[in-house]
């Protein structure tokens, strides 16, 4: 046992004995083979799946965005109801809101996250806000203001810097 030497491979967690003569590519392969025959599932890894073209990603996220405004869209909405439910106690309305989030045509949108799908999703949420009053708009609707506050500009008064100062006159 005078040619050989012990040494921890961390890899095996054990002090193994070596020849004193092996070379750092045999201690290599007896570390891998060592590891393979303890757990054959890395004996054989699969490669890595090759690295997506510049043109696959853009249409992930093109499809993904297309899928992610109608599921902004839904939780938008459903987000309606369960807010109320949370203001109120309303168990019926927390409820509704998940129903609508459980719907079968809520999960026809479901897909796999990509920064276009949360892109999507993010425009849909807004939207559920933003359409009601962008139609309003387009229809010539305006909101309702008392008789005396017809004016949309709120009237800002400024002093009058060139007004001479006033003259307090009493009568005599």
């Amino acid at each position: 046992m005078a040619d050989t030497y012990e040494e921890y491979v961390p890899e095996l967690g054990a002090i193994v004995a070596f020849p004193r003569d092996v070379s750092l590519e045999k201690k290599r392969e007896f570390i891998q083979r060592t590891l393979a025959s303890r757990n054959p599932a890395t004996a054989a890894a699969p490669a890595p799946p090759p690295p997506s073209s510049t043109a696959e990603d853009i249409l992930r996220n093109v499809g993904g965005f297309a899928l992610g405004v109608p599921r902004g869209i839904i939780e938008g909405v459903a987000a309606v109801p369960e807010g109320i439910g949370g203001i109120t106690g309303s168990e019926l309305a927390k409820a509704t809101g998940q129903a609508i989030r459980d719907n079968p045509l809520a999960n026809l949108f479901a897909g796999e996250a990509s920064t276009g799908r949360m892109a999507g999703e993010l425009v849909g949420n807004l939207a559920t806000f933003l359409a009601p009053g962008a139609v309003a708009k387009l229809a010539g609707l305006r909101a309702w203001r008392p008789r005396w506050r017809q004016s949309w500009a709120v009237p800002v008064v400024r002093p009058n810097r060139s007004a001479k100062p006033l003259r307090i006159v009493r009568p005599a």
